[in-house]
């Protein structure tokens, strides 16, 4: 039997942020899912960053709608917009990512896309406010090591 191993490398820093739906939201479908990509042991390629871990230490406004922007402070980031990816994750599964619209060394904006609309929770028809955690990858990858 062929083990599989989960692989995810990357420079992160982590906060958790409150999201609503805005209100056409309440009409998408919640179907998608999120894809895990598997890579057998032997084809595992480690890739190395470079350069400090980014960290976060504050979002603002702790609790947004979809459509609107949020703020992150911390340090480490790339300057130069489209540089820095923020994840927005759903505990338990289901991610979205959207590269940040400005950067700065110690603060990004990004816009809440429509897409986070498929991590958000529905109760009786309705969207509701849901916990997500944001995480920002900063660094290029360099070489690859086969293992």
């Amino acid at each position: 039997m062929t083990r599989r191993l989960p692989i995810a490398l990357a420079l992160v820093a982590c906060l958790s942020l409150l999201v609503a739906g805005a209100a056409s939201a309440m009409t998408r479908s919640f179907t998608h899912g999120i894809h895990v990509h598997y890579l057998h042991p032997e084809s595992v390629r480690l890739h190395k960053a470079s350069g400090p871990r980014p960290t976060i230490t504050k979002v603002s406004p702790m609790q947004v709608k979809v459509g609107q922007k949020v703020v992150i402070y911390g340090k480490n980031f790339r300057s130069g917009a489209g540089k820095d990816k923020v994840f927005f994750l759903r505990p338990g599964g289901g991610v979205v990512i959207v590269k940040a619209q400005t950067a700065t060394s110690t603060r990004l904006v990004v816009k809440v896309p429509s897409k986070v609309t498929t991590l958000l929770d529905v109760k009786s028809g309705s969207v509701v406010a849901t916990k997500l955690r944001l995480r920002v990858l900063t660094d290029q990858f360099g070489n690859t090591t086969k293992l």
